[in-house]
């Protein structure tokens, strides 16, 4: 298994993505098996005990999200103990650069039984050691606080046939040892290359690793976490007396329709603006009409009426004065705000 793993590495060699830690309590399933009468006093086993073990999962994968890994796991009951060499296949469910990884593994272990106690006082033979392939089966979830610290818990199905032979006088009882079943704490360490995590698919700022709001459009401001801001804004600038819904659309390289598709829990509240020139109720009129326009062609585009408000300011709210020409430019405008409604309510 761990051979035809490595053919697929570029220079055949497997190379360490992980190594996990664990620790956890165990249940024992087994039974008694006995000949002419059996031995007297036998004690069961223990059925509880606890687990240690440790693995490493490489980086070389046989498709996408299965690896090989290989481990060893001790199952320690107080009057007997098992050793579990091991190799397997582990399958992560979330791409590598998510920090919450959902996983199955499935692996082959020899499992090397041995008691520490006798279970049976006055033994004249016993064989006290068993030996057994097992399957080993594990589900469990690794969650990343760091981009290399791990933790995580897990569930581990060991299954095997470890027979321990008793005989005293002509009597004869086997111990037969049928399956482990442990829950786990994990803590996991990434040894392998962080580059990937590094990476921003969607270009908001915020590498994939810390990113929890994925493909992101396209200039949307977003907080540390990549996701866009409760509420935001962008300005407009138009020309003197003009508008066009085309400047709305294509000047400020901002998806509008898409986002608010996209986004269905934000409103937006369109803004028009004039500067000083001319009749102060004509610029109030204008200024309606132009954020009237907007809306209009939001709601045309499938935009739900109740989610767009717009409003006119005229020149009552210029972000200069308007003593120059280059002023009066940034005066007129149109200011679009995207805020959650249940989260910000603007002015």
């Amino acid at each position: 298994m761990l051979a035809s793993s490595a053919a697929l590495a570029s220079d055949n060699s497997l190379k360490i993505d992980t190594v996990s830690i664990n620790a956890g309590l165990l249940k024992s399933y087994h039974s008694i098996d006995s000949k002419n009468g059996g031995v007297d006093n036998i004690t069961s086993p223990d059925e509880h005990g606890f687990s240690l073990g440790v693995s490493a999962t490489f980086e070389n994968e046989i498709i996408k999200g299965l690896r090989p890994y290989i481990g060893f796991t001790k199952l320690d009951y107080e009057d007997r103990y098992f050793n579990i060499p091991e190799v397997g296949l582990r399958f992560d469910f979330n791409p590598r650069i998510d920090r919450f990884q959902p996983y199955v593994t499935a692996g082959l272990g020899y499992a090397f039984s041995k008691w520490d106690e006798n279970p049976v006082n006055n033994l004249i033979v016993r064989e006290p050691e068993g030996q057994s392939f097992d399957l080993v089966m594990q589900t469990g979830f690794d969650y990343y606080i760091t981009k290399r610290l791990a933790v995580g818990a897990g569930i581990r199905l060991d299954t095997y046939d470890a027979s321990s032979v008793i005989v005293q006088d002509s009597k004869v009882s086997t111990i037969n040892e049928r399956a482990s079943l442990g829950a786990l704490a994990i803590l996991t360490y990434r040894f392998g290359s962080t580059d990937q995590l590094d990476q921003d698919s969607d270009g908001d700022g915020v590498s994939d690793y810390d990113d929890r709001c994925p493909n992101t459009l396209k200039n949307i401001p977003v907080n540390q976490y990549g996701c866009a801001m409760d509420m935001f804004t962008f300005s407009l600038e138009i020309k003197f007396d003009k508008f066009h819904i085309a400047d709305l659309t294509e000047s400020p390289n901002f998806p509008v329709v898409e986002f608010l598709k996209k986004h269905a829990d934000y409103h937006v509240r369109i803004t028009g603006h004039t500067d000083s020139t001319g009749n102060p109720n004509y610029n109030l009129r204008l200024s309606e009409k132009r954020a009237n326009e907007a809306k209009d062609f939001l709601i045309s585009k499938g935009v739900s009426e109740d989610r767009v408000i717009s409003v006119g300011r005229g020149d009552q709210e210029p972000l200069l004065s308007n003593d120059s020409l280059s002023n009066r430019i940034k005066n007129r405008r149109i200011s679009v705000i995207f805020y959650r409604s249940e989260k910000v309510l603007p002015k």
